[in-house]
Order: C-alpha cells, then sequence, then structure tokens
C-alpha cells in the first residue's frame, strides 16, 4: 500500500489511513500487546494488504477506502480506538458530502439527524451490532458496505428525528391552514429575524464569532478552566492573537506558560481553590454558554438543530444536579458529554451558509 499520487479530494482520508496503519502496525509489533488482540491487529492488516492487492488504484478512493476498513474491522473484530476514529472521521465528512450532493432542499435537517448519528454510531453496542451484521452478510456470500450501511441509518435517523421535531420547519407547511392572521405576522416576523441575524453570522466569520463569544460571555474563571481542559484553543487563540483583547490576549500568554499541559481537575481545583465538582460545574456552564450563544447567532431559538437542543438540555440538567454525577458507565460521563457538545458546535459552525440559504426560502414561503 504504498503511498500514491491522489486527487485533492481524498488525500485528507488517504492522510488519515497512513496514520491508521501505523498506529495498528505500532500495536500488532508490541511485545506489550495481549496475544488476542495482536493477532485481531495482524488480521486487520491482511485484510486491507489482500484489498489493496486486488483493487489496485481504486483502493484509496474515499468510498472504497472506508468500506474495507469496515470490511478489516468485521472479519477481525479489532475495533481499535485508531480504527473507530478513522471511520468517524472518514464518515463524518463522506456524510456531509453525500448530503450536499443529493439532499440540498433538505440539508438544515439532514446535518442535524448527521451530527446525531454520527455520535451514536461508534457506540461499544452499535459496533457490536454492526460486526454481527457484517459477519452474517459475508457468510451469506454478500458483500459488507460500511457507506451504504451508514447512509441507510442516517435516512432512518432523519425520518425519525422529522417526526419528532417541533421547530419552525415542521411546521411551517400547516402554517396557511391554520387561519390566523396574528400567528402568520408573527412568524413572517420571526423568519425575518432570523434571515437578518443569520446574515450578520455569515459576515462575521466562525473565528471572530466564538473569539466574541468566549472573551465577552464567560466569566474569567470559566475562560480559565476552559483552557485549561482545551490546550488546542489555547494554541488556537494565540494564533488568532492579533483579533484579541488586552486582558484574553494575556489570558491566553498565562496558559500557554503551561507547555501545553491538559490539567486534571484536581490540578484545577487546588489552583483556584474551588471544590472538583464547582469547577466541573463551571466548566459545564462554559460548555452551555459557548454552543448556545453559537447557535443563537446562527440559527435563533425557533432554528436551532434538533440535536443542538438536546445536547444543551442534556448540559442544563447535568448542572442542575446536587450531586453532579458523572459516570462513564451510564452513558453520562464527562468525556461522552463533550464529545456530543463539540459533534453540536461543529454542526451550528458549518450551518451558517444553509441557515441563510433556508431563511430565504422560508420567508419567500411565508410571504407568499
Amino acid at each position: 500500500m504504498a503511498e500514491k499520487a491522489l486527487p485533492r479530494g481524498t488525500r485528507r482520508l488517504a492522510y488519515e489511513f497512513s496514520d491508521l496503519l501505523g498506529r495498528v502496525t505500532e500495536m500488532a509489533e508490541s511485545d506489550a500487546t495481549p496475544s488476542r488482540t495482536r493477532g485481531k491487529a495482524w488480521e486487520f492488516l491482511a485484510c486491507l494488504t489482500g484489498r489493496a492487492a486486488e483493487h489496485g488504484e481504486q483502493f484509496h478512493q474515499e468510498a472504497f477506502l472506508l468500506n474495507f476498513v469496515g470490511e478489516a474491522l468485521v472479519q477481525s473484530d479489532y475495533r481499535n480506538e485508531a480504527v473507530l476514529d478513522f471511520m468517524k472521521t472518514g464518515l463524518y465528512f463522506y456524510g456531509l458530502a453525500h448530503i450536499e450532493r443529493f439532499h440540498r432542499a433538505q440539508s438544515f435537517s439532514y446535518m442535524s439527524a448527521h451530527a446525531e448519528l454520527i455520535s451514536d454510531y461508534f457506540s461499544r453496542a452499535a459496533m457490536k451490532s454492526l460486526v454481527r451484521f457484517g459477519r452474517e452478510r459475508i457468510a451469506e456470500g454478500r458483500p459488507f458496505c460500511l457507506v451504504h450501511h451508514y447512509l441507510n441509518a442516517l435516512k432512518k435517523r432523519y425520518w425519525a428525528t422529522r417526526r419528532e421535531e417541533q421547530d419552525a420547519l415542521s411546521v411551517s407547511v400547516s402554517l396557511d391552514a391554520v387561519g390566523d392572521a396574528d400567528v402568520s405576522q408573527r412568524t413572517s416576523s420571526s423568519v425575518s429575524d432570523r434571515l437578518e441575524t443569520a446574515e450578520g453570522a455569515e459576515s462575521e466569520d466562525r473565528v471572530a464569532l466564538m473569539i466574541r463569544i468566549f472573551g465577552t460571555r464567560l466569566t474569567e474563571l470559566q475562560q480559565r478552566i476552559y483552557l485549561h481542559r482545551h490546550p488546542v484553543a489555547v494554541q488556537a487563540l494565540y494564533d488568532e492573537e492579533g483579533r484579541l483583547e488586552d486582558e484574553l490576549r494575556s489570558l491566553v500568554s498565562e496558559a500557554r506558560g503551561d507547555e501545553g499541559a491538559r490539567l486534571t481537575w484536581m490540578e484545577i481545583s487546588q489552583r483556584y481553590g474551588l471544590a472538583e465538582k464547582s469547577a466541573k460545574r463551571e466548566y459545564l456552564r462554559s460548555l452551555v454558554v459557548l454552543l448556545g450563544e453559537a447557535a443563537e447567532a446562527v440559527h435563533t431559538d425557533l432554528r436551532q438543530p434538533h440535536f443542538v437542543r438536546r445536547v444543551l438540555r442534556s448540559l442544563r440538567s447535568v448542572i442542575q444536579e446536587r450531586d453532579l454525577k458523572l459516570r462513564d458507565g451510564s452513558g453520562r460521563g464527562l468525556g461522552r458529554i463533550v464529545e456530543r457538545w463539540e459533534i453540536a458546535l461543529r454542526l451550528v459552525l458549518n450551518n451558517i451558509r444553509v441557515t441563510v440559504g433556508e431563511a430565504e426560502s422560508g420567508g419567500r414561503e411565508v410571504a407568499s
């Protein structure tokens, strides 16, 4: 599987694949790896090597590559973190491209369903089900196609979400049947407000939007805790130093003094004289502000995707819990919560252009 001259569109996934091979090979060759896991790793690599020899240049095409990695995972049952990270990244961007190409008219709702599904698709139970399903197909002599399996799941999630949604996109079709002039007037006004807000978000780029929210809506303690938990954000803010106010620039410079280390909750609590639960609660409040304010700037309350509203409700319910129990085993671990928050924030920021287009079409429909 030597490196080839690849089209620009598939280069990113190819680089991710090279990293995947390196991590799996290192795991397979390490004496510290349990023998059973090493056997699965070698079987995973052997499956990919065979597919590369069989398909040649087609091997590195995006859909082919994702399908081959999925097939190798099914045959070897090697559910390593590196494999799941590669599949998650690949399917996320492949799903976006698929929606943009085939579902432009429903892109807003499809992207919401896509963001929700990608966070559930790689759970432990879902992966066991995927391996079982794939092995059944292979045993029957039928091919297993990871991309096809995911897109089918996306279509089901989309229709399930559409049945549950109560936002403006769901009820706009029935507005004319209501016959209430006041309702129509309020709806027309809200669409205009949403369009104006979305256009404002478009003129303000994503980086400037998040810097503004971070610098003005979070308390200094929340800013410090967030930066301690997200070293990548420290570097990102430092790269945008010219846009930062003096106080925020000083705070970022101070955070860089920790040499990019991600502080533990014990270290944070000792540094600021807080209980660990209090530090975590302030951190979760900062996540609510960052996601909520970004969603308000891009969509406004009525236009927020269903998944974003669910994440915000989940965060607020955790914050209100007296004991602040964050148990990984129950699916409410802090890592899981932050992962869903990151997906929701990415969904909001990626939909600025889509929101403007749908708001325009919505405004025309109501006006007519």
